[in-house]
């Protein structure tokens, strides 16, 4: 289970897909949580440093994320590129219309 989570082939239905998407928020909201205590109980005070790992986590989650997605796309019949798409903005509106409401072929 857990490694078919982190491949992007096959298909996952709707309700799989807002699984997932919960999962990754939980995740991200415990990863983002730990860092913020550990660089809180650090005694380095830069803002750099901060930014760093905030760029990290929100890369890991992107990462994290596209795996559902993905799959997701691929139960519509459609490419998994179209990922990309979610970084446009507008766009990015219906593609989460599409990936989370659409009916797809794994019904």
């Amino acid at each position: 289970m857990i490694a078919s989570f982190f491949s992007y082939r096959g298909r996952i239905n709707r309700a799989t897909f807002w699984k997932s998407t919960l999962i990754a928020a939980i995740l991200f909201m415990i990863l983002s949580t730990t860092v913020a205590w550990l660089y809180d109980a650090s005694s380095v005070d830069s803002y750099n440093l901060k930014a760093a790992f905030g760029s990290v986590i929100f890369i890991g989650m992107l990462i994290l994320w596209s795996f559902p997605c993905v799959k997701r796309l691929h139960d519509l019949g459609k490419p998994g590129w179209m990922y990309l798409l979610m970084f446009i903005p507008f766009v990015n509106i219906y593609m989460l219309y599409l990936l989370g409401f659409e009916v797809g072929a794994n019904k």
